[in-house]
């Protein structure tokens, strides 16, 4: 039992400290996500200034989540379509959102900037939580394998003061006092020949 306690306290060991740093690793990669929002609002801004921006009604959201998003030129009075992933159940068919577009070619990559950003910031929250819980699992399971090796040490020295106990003994208890052989000399016996 103390050699399955010893393997599996290793390999839990060894699976934690794979799962903390992928843990580390998927939460670092979505937190840098999430502090490149910062960059993508500023070009959002720079995205404004540069373009026209109206208001566009979600018309089409399909089973991937792509909306389809109708807006009206200003400058021609044509009606244009944007598409953007929708990541938040806050959108819904109706809704009107923000569409900012290219005022000489309206068909040339229309945006929904609040779309494009609440996508980022799910994607990224939601990266970052699974970041923690691999961690966070991944610790337990350390804590786990140190638990388990360190109770087979305690066990294994357990069990041998008991072999080293018991091989001082003799049978039925009595101490050790050496072993006789039938036939053969013991001092304490009397010598039924001398007598004799």
């Amino acid at each position: 039992m103390s050699k399955g306690k010893k393997i599996g306290g290793i390999i839990l060991i060894i699976l934690g400290t794979i799962a903390l740093v992928i843990g580390i690793a998927v939460g670092a990669l979505f937190g840098v996500m999430n502090s490149a929002t910062d960059e993508l609002n500023a070009q959002v801004d720079e995205l404004r200034e540069n373009t026209v921006s109206t208001e566009g009604e979600i018309v089409g959201i399909d089973e991937e989540g792509m909306a389809t998003i109708a807006f009206y030129s200003e400058e021609d009075g044509g009606q244009y379509y944007a598409y953007c992933m929708v990541l938040s159940d806050d959108y819904q068919v109706g809704d009107i959102v923000e569409v900012c577009y290219d005022p000489y070619d309206p068909n040339n990559a229309p945006i929904a900037p609040e779309l494009l950003l609440a996508g980022m910031g799910t994607i990224g929250g939601v990266g970052t939580g699974v970041g923690v819980v691999i961690g966070v699992i991944g610790l337990i399971m350390i804590v786990i394998g140190i638990v388990l090796l360190v109770s087979n040490k305690k066990d294994k020295k357990w069990t041998d003061e008991i072999n080293a106990r018991n091989a001082s003994m003799g049978a039925g208890g009595a101490p050790y006092s050496g072993y006789q052989q039938s036939g053969g000399y013991n001092p304490n016996q009397q010598n039924n020949n001398q007598n004799m």
